[in-house]
């Protein structure tokens, strides 16, 4: 952490109010939210140190991809001390809610200048009046600051300074206390992405799978029960977020495996990218996404019974009173029928006499794409390279 005292107060701009806030501060929901807690102000009434305007250069070291994650920010603030405080304590929460909080600055060999031991205790660091530039603070925050269940990608946080009495003691319990605080917000962060996929169908209906190894989780589906009417899944978390180079280091890729007789008819998303309809896939560049933005994105498919061939094949013999005696033919009827929608092809019928047969009379057969000629009298006929059409 960086510190310079300033001998003159400086006010933030107005514009990097709304550039922080921007306007832009809706909680992403899933289908059934949690309503969170009412949001109850912090009881702060002491001002011996207050953070003047906004925390600047904020940066998201880690990315949320889940509620119950926590996510850590750095950033700078300017402070004034109006008077002579002790054991200077910061922190960030929600509210009354202090999430997490710890001394500005610890008392040690290496403690930077302003911070000084006024109290004697080795503690938190101390500051004299004045104001001060404080550099790189970090803080860790929850994912799910208002206890609502929900992934947010902009989330709301407050900032607080605290300090304590001269005479606190050694060993005094490092936390922020009311009244003896200050508070500045509430403030968005923007701390995750969030993607929706919306499947809407045609022709049928069904359960359809998609995957991504950018997104958390990597794997899920949709099922959807009326032919035109979206159904819009969980939100998915876009992992990848660098806290170096604050961006993320992948494209996000979601693909969508297809049963038979189904296409993709289109697809898109709100970020924008490229639809691969005969791979079912769509990729949205690195570029076009950012922490605090929800992707909506729809998969749009069509439904057409597959192409192929049914084939049943009955046999019947020409005697009817089921009494054959020595020297009677026995005529033998053999029937494939194709009731799909494609034409058979490629198909073998074989048949084997048996039974106290002495012969098979000669035939020719010619017919479905194939010739057949029994010249030799055999019992075993093989008939290949059969077409049957449909119907």
């Amino acid at each position: 952490m960086r510190v310079t005292k300033k001998t003159k107060l400086s006010l933030l701009l107005s514009v990097l109010f709304v550039a922080l806030l921007g306007g832009n501060g809706v909680f992403f929901e899933r289908a059934v939210a949690i309503a969170p807690p009412a949001y109850v102000a912090p009881t702060c009434t002491a001002k011996d140190v207050t953070i003047q305007g906004l925390p600047t250069d904020m940066k998201v070291l880690d990315a949320c991809t889940d509620p119950s994650d926590t996510t850590t920010i750095s950033y700078d603030y300017v402070i004034k001390a109006n008077s002579t405080s002790y054991d200077i304590l910061t922190g960030v929460g929600i509210g009354a809610n202090i999430e997490s909080d710890g001394c500005l600055e610890d008392i040690n060999s290496t403690t930077p200048s302003p911070f000084t031991d006024e109290d004697g205790e080795g503690d938190c660091g101390d500051l004299k009046k004045g104001t001060y530039a404080i550099d790189d603070v970090v803080a860790t925050i929850s994912c799910d600051p208002d206890g609502n269940g929900l992934l947010e990608p902009i989330i709301v946080t407050d900032f607080y300074m605290g300090w304590t009495s001269a005479g606190g003691g050694t060993g005094y319990n490092q936390f922020i206390e009311d009244p003896k605080c200050s508070v500045f917000g509430p403030l968005t962060v923007q701390t995750s992405v969030v993607v929706d996929i919306t499947k809407v169908t045609t022709g049928d209906v069904g359960t359809f799978n998609f995957s991504s190894t950018t997104l958390d989780p990597t794997t899920s589906s949709v099922t959807t029960t009326t032919q035109g009417v979206g159904v819009t899944s969980d939100p998915y978390a876009v992992t990848g977020w660098n806290g170096t180079t604050q961006s993320f280091d992948n494209d996000i890729v979601i693909g969508e495996s297809l049963s038979a007789g189904w296409d993709a008819t289109a697809i898109s998303c709100t970020s924008g990218g490229t639809a691969d309809l005969s791979a079912g896939t769509y990729t949205i560049p690195a570029a076009n996404f950012t922490l605090g933005d929800t992707i909506s994105c729809t998969f749009e498919n069509d439904y057409s019974a597959p192409s192929a061939p049914n084939l049943t094949l009955t046999k019947v013999d020409s005697d009817t009173d089921n009494n054959v005696d020595p020297g009677d033919v026995v005529t033998y009827t053999v029937t494939i029928e194709n009731t799909g929608n494609a034409t058979g092809t490629g198909i073998d019928l074989a048949d084997t006499i048996t039974g106290p047969v002495s012969s098979v009379g000669n035939f020719t057969f010619t017919g479905c794409g194939s010739s057949y000629t029994n010249a030799s009298a055999a019992l075993a006929i093989d008939v290949t390279d059969l077409e049957v059409a449909a119907g």
